[in-house]
């Protein structure tokens, strides 16, 4: 009995190795709904303007891919259509499956842009509106931030508090301010400022911070907290702040 077991492990080994026996199906790659899109302000058209979508796939055989996206600088509009795909498994967990994307636009020229969803069956539908405006100079942004590694939201005696991680590059470079701007009732954007203090002795090695901040409640149960760091892209969470 051992060895015919022995005898059909290695024929399996050895179908399975060549390729005999064995086949495997592609996912397929399928439009998708979305729950929220999420559209922060405060973009200038020499920024990297970026939209958040979140939403949540049926079951486990589902794995969130790149979103279809166009700009139409005539139509000021900017489509996207989220995908996924689709696993062809005989088996999957009946769960619902979160996810959330960044998507970065590029520099758009300053305008008011429509941001329109492109749904599973091509059906549009407005998530509002973009504004990017001119630029008053020529630095990458009006503030210099930090860089954000990494950031949470606790609750903690009735107040939402966001507790942030990141670097500073350099002794001379001090986190300033951690501004809350809550123009929209959705988007709650985060701008770590600092300031650099000039010095003999400033070196250029990377100091880590941790800093807290009380959020503002919000009437949805879905907000975005957008944080923009020094790179041009940001740390974005979808909480319930309500």
């Amino acid at each position: 009995m051992k060895l015919k077991n022995s005898l059909s492990l290695v024929a399996l080994v050895f179908i399975s190795q060549s390729g005999l026996a064995i086949e495997t199906t592609k996912p397929e790659l399928i439009g998708v709904s979305s729950e929220h899109f999420f559209v922060p302000t405060g973009f200038d058209d020499n920024d990297n303007a970026q939209i958040v979508v979140s939403g949540n796939l049926p079951n486990s055989c589902y794995r969130v891919a790149d979103p279809l996206v166009k700009v139409s600088h005539r139509q000021k509009k900017v489509y996207v259509k989220p995908q996924a795909y689709v696993y062809p498994s005989a088996w999957c967990l009946q769960v619902l499956v979160p996810f959330t994307q960044t998507l970065n636009l590029g520099v758009l020229n300053a305008s008011t842009y429509e941001v329109v969803e492109v749904g599973p069956q091509d059906q549009q539908s407005s998530h509002g509106k973009m504004s990017i405006k001119k630029s008053m100079s020529n630095n990458a942004d009006d503030f210099l931030y930090a860089s954000v590694k990494s950031a949470s939201v606790s609750h903690e005696s009735g107040k939402n508090i966001l507790s942030i991680n990141g670097s500073l590059s350099g002794s001379c470079m001090h986190l300033k301010e951690v501004k809350v701007v809550h123009k929209t009732a959705d988007v709650i954007e985060i701008l770590p400022i600092t300031e650099l203090q000039g010095g003999s002795g400033c070196d250029q090695k990377a100091y880590t911070f941790d800093t807290k901040v009380e959020l503002p409640k919000a009437d949805t149960d879905a907000v975005l907290i957008h944080i923009r760091t020094l790179n041009g892209q940001s740390v974005n969470l979808v909480e319930d702040l309500s």
